[in-house]
C-alpha cells in the first residue's frame, strides 16, 4: 500500500472523530438559531462528512481493486478528480483542524462555572450557538483565502549573513536558495517559469538547488530540468538530489540537470571559485534511501581545505546532521524538504504540522553554535493539492563583512538583519 494512503487511513479514524464533534457542534447550534427540521439538519451534516472524506475512501478501495494506476493518478493531480474529491477532503481537514481547539475550549470554559450552568443554560446555549456559527463562517471564509493567496505566491526571505574577516571580493556576494521544485501535473511548467524568473529578478552570484526536481515518476524530469536550465547566477548553480528525485530515477534526474548547465553534487566537496577567493560546498546526500554514515561525515568535514565561506548543502535538514555541521564551523547550511509544513495550523497561535516531528528544523532561518540553517520551503506540492499558511519560497542569503567581530578559526558568525516577504499573485 502506497505510503500516503497508509499514513491518511491510519489518521483517518481520529479525523472522523473530530469530524462528528464538529458536526454535533454544528447540529445544535443549527437547530438552537434556526427552525429547519432537525432530521434534515442532522442528515445534511452526516452526508457532508461522508462526501469530505470520499477521497482517501476511494482511493482505499482503488487500492484494494487492483486499481493502482488509477490511485496513483489520483494522487499526482487528476483535475476533475481534485475538483470533486481531494480539494474538498484538505479542505475539511484543515477546517475541522482549525475550528476543533476552539470548539473543545468553548466547552471547558463552562467547567469553572457549571454549578450555575443549569440556571443559564438557555442564554449559554444560544451564545455557544451563534459563536459556533460565527466561528465556522469566519474560519470557511480564510481558509479559503488564505489557500488561494498561499498557493499562487512566492515568498522571498532576503538575510544578511555577517561573516568575520570577509574577503573584500566576497562583500555583498548574492547567494539564492531553492527547493523541492517538484514538477508535474499541479506543477507544470507555467508556474515553474514565474518561480524562475522571481530567482533571476534577485540577480544572484550562486544558486543553491536542495532537491526534489520531480514528485513522481520520469515524466517531468526533462520538463523540470530544462526550466531549472534557464536559472542565471555568475558563479554557477549547483543542486543535489532530493527523496522524490531517488524515487522516481536519480541517475536521469542527475543527467538532466548536468545537461542543462546544474552540477549535481552527491556526498562530495566542491570548490566555487568567486574572483580570488574561494567557497567551499559540502553536498550530503541526506533522503529516506540512503542514509549518510558518520565515518563519510567525518571524512567529508574533516582536514580537508576550508574556502573563504564554508557552505553544507543537502535536501532533509536533519537534527544530528545539522548539530555535526555547526561543530565543524561551517558558515551555512541549506536544505529543503519540508516545504515549510505546507499545510500548517495555528491553534491558538502556535505553528503545527505533522512535518515537526521530523525535525525540529521545519521551516525558516535559524542560527546554530554561530552557522546560519536556512529550511527553505521550495515551490511544489507534496500529499496536498494546496498550501496552506507556508507559500513557495525563494531565499536570498548577502553575505556582509565584519571585520571587527573576532571569533574562532572556521566560525563565521551569522546574524539574521532582515527577512522580508514579497507575494507575487498568480496572474
Amino acid at each position: 500500500m502506497p505510503w500516503v494512503l497508509r499514513i491518511t487511513l491510519t489518521f483517518l479514524p481520529a479525523l472522523l472523530l473530530a469530524y462528528f464533534y464538529s458536526g454535533w457542534k454544528l447540529y445544535h447550534a443549527l437547530i438552537k438559531i434556526f427552525t429547519w427540521p432537525k432530521e434534515q439538519i442532522k442528515w445534511f451534516i452526516i452526508a457532508g462528512i461522508g462526501y469530505l472524506n470520499l477521497h482517501p475512501l476511494l482511493m482505499f478501495g482503488g487500492y484494494m481493486l487492483g486499481l493502482e494506476k488509477f490511485t496513483r493518478s489520483s494522487r499526482v493531480g487528476l483535475k476533475l478528480w481534485d475538483i470533486f474529491f481531494t480539494y474538498p477532503f484538505w479542505f475539511g481537514l484543515i477546517l475541522v483542524a482549525e475550528v476543533l481547539p476552539w470548539l473543545v475550549a468553548l466547552d471547558l470554559i463552562k467547567l469553572p462555572f457549571f454549578p450555575f450552568f443549569k440556571k443559564y443554560r438557555v442564554t449559554w446555549l444560544e451564545i455557544q450557538s451563534r459563536i459556533v456559527l460565527v466561528m465556522m463562517l469566519f474560519f470557511t471564509v480564510y481558509i479559503l483565502i488564505r489557500i488561494y493567496i498561499d498557493t499562487n505566491r512566492v515568498q522571498v526571505t532576503k538575510i544578511e549573513l555577517t561573516v568575520s574577516n570577509l574577503s573584500p571580493s566576497l562583500n555583498g556576494l548574492k547567494i539564492v536558495h531553492i527547493s523541492d521544485v517538484q514538477a508535474d501535473q499541479r506543477t507544470h511548467g507555467r508556474k515553474m517559469k514565474r518561480y524562475i524568473k522571481k530567482v533571476n529578478k534577485l540577480q544572484p552570484d550562486i544558486i543553491f538547488f536542495t532537491g526534489d526536481l520531480v514528485t513522481s515518476g520520469t515524466k517531468y524530469i526533462e520538463l523540470g530540468a530544462q526550466v531549472l536550465g534557464t536559472l542565471e547566477a555568475k558563479h554557477g548553480v549547483y543542486a543535489c538530489v532530493g527523496d522524490h528525485d531517488y524515487w522516481a530515477d536519480p541517475r536521469k534526474v542527475t543527467d538532466s540537470l548536468e545537461r542543462y548547465y546544474i552540477k549535481t553534487l552527491e556526498d562530495m566537496n566542491h570548490f566555487i571559485r568567486a574572483g580570488p577567493d574561494s567557497i567551499l560546498v559540502t553536498a550530503i546526500t541526506n533522503v529516506y534511501s540512503r542514509r549518510p554514515k558518520l565515518d563519510d561525515l567525518n571524512m567529508l568535514m574533516g582536514s580537508q581545505p576550508r574556502g573563504s565561506i564554508d557552505v553544507v548543502i543537502s535536501h532533509q535538514p536533519s537534527e544530528s546532521l545539522i548539530e555535526i555541521a555547526a561543530e565543524r564551523g561551517y558558515h551555512l547550511f541549506l536544505a529543503g524538504h519540508t516545504h515549510g509544513g505546507q499545510i500548517v495550523f495555528r491553534p491558538f497561535g502556535f505553528p503545527l504540522t505533522p512535518t515537526r516531528l521530523e525535525s525540529p528544523y521545519f521551516k525558516g532561518v535559524h542560527r546554530i553554535d554561530g552557522m546560519l540553517v536556512s529550511i527553505n520551503n521550495g515551490l511544489g506540492l507534496t500529499f496536498a493539492p494546496f498550501r496552506y499558511q507556508a507559500p513557495a519560497e525563494v531565499t536570498l542569503i548577502t553575505l556582509v563583512g565584519n571585520k571587527d567581530f573576532e571569533t574562532s578559526k572556521g566560525g563565521g558568525s551569522p546574524t539574521l538583519l532582515n527577512e522580508l516577504q514579497n507575494q507575487i499573485p498568480s496572474p
